[in-house]
């Protein structure tokens, strides 16, 4: 067998030392420590500014029930149906939805699903539309659970109870 002589190689044939393979890993590590995180703030961020367009999309259509009924549909016992005004907005008698941006919204939590609407009785028969986070959006503790009544009036807490609307409502 013929021995080959380093130095005589081009510099391409000699290859990596795994001194240098490692410097490329740390490295590699380093950056995506820094990345990912902030990759997750922003898909948490992008996440809330859909729910909170969705939001006042459905404030909007609110709005054309009222001016077309003169009110909001009542149950028979007198309260607020809030089972129509679940019809009136998605299409179904559900109170209970789920709301992803990737999968849009449906009546059961899946593993996309990103905040729990729930339609709510509000002050004067006026329905109101509360937004919890759920599963992957539960990192974001500042804005926990957003509310937006009938009539505009917009509220936002933390995990800890803190009221952060003007954090979350910009």
């Amino acid at each position: 067998m013929r021995r080959v002589n380093k130095k005589s190689l081009p510099a391409r044939a000699r290859g990596f030392t795994l001194i240098e393979l490692m410097i490329v890993v740390v490295i590699v590590a380093i950056l995506a420590t820094i990345a990912v995180p902030g990759y997750q703030r922003y898909i948490r961020n992008a996440e809330r500014d859909f729910a909170i367009t969705w939001l006042s999309d459905k404030e909007a259509a609110l709005e054309r029930i009222r001016m077309r009924t003169g009110g909001f549909p009542l149950a028979s016992g007198g309260g607020l149906d809030r089972a129509a005004i679940g019809e009136a907005l998605t299409g179904t008698s559900a109170t209970t939805f789920y709301l992803s941006r990737r999968s849009g919204l449906s009546t059961s939590e899946t593993d996309t699903s990103r905040y729990q609407v729930d339609i709510l009785a509000g002050d004067g028969n006026r329905p109101a539309l509360r937004l919890t986070t759920v599963q992957q959006q539960l990192p974001d503790t500042t804005c926990a659970q957003m509310t937006l009544n009938a009539n505009g009036s917009r509220s936002a807490t933390s995990k800890g109870g803190e009221n952060t609307t003007a954090d979350c409502w910009r």
